[in-house]
This record gives C-alpha cells, structure tokens and sequence, in this order.
C-alpha cells in the first residue's frame, strides 16, 4: 500500500494561534503518489495564511521514500 500523509503547519506572525490540520491519501502507482505530494507541498494551505508551511511524505509498505517541504525535497 502507498500512503502520501500531508500535514499543514501554520507559524503565525503576531499570534500564538496555530492552525494545524493533516490528511492521509492512499494511492495504487507510485509515481501518481509521488507527484501528488510534490504538487501539494508547493500549494499554499486551504485556509489561505502565507506563514502556513505543507509536510509531504510519501510511505510504501510503512517505509518513508520521500517527503517535501514547501515545494522542496528534504528526503
């Protein structure tokens, strides 16, 4: 089984107000679940702040083989 698990992380500015949030999205093509995470760690969050930051992990079998950060990959 391939998991992509995407867990957005706000930083805010002037608050100590954090809105976190994650989903988990399971695909059957490896490459399919590796475009998907690097295409949604380069969206900004549904919620719209420009300090919230997206974490992309892609597992295979419970094994990590990549993970993006903001468009970067930091596997």
């Amino acid at each position: 089984m391939i998991v992509v698990s995407v867990q957005y992380i706000d930083k805010p500015q002037s608050t100590n107000v954090f809105q976190n949030g994650g989903i988990s999205v399971r695909f059957q093509v490896l490459a399919q679940a590796l475009a998907f995470a690097e295409t949604e760690s380069s969206v900004p969050a549904s919620y719209g702040l420009a300090s919230a930051a997206a974490l992309c992990r892609v597992y295979t079998n419970g094994v990590m083989v990549q993970a993006w950060l903001d468009g970067t990959n930091v596997t």
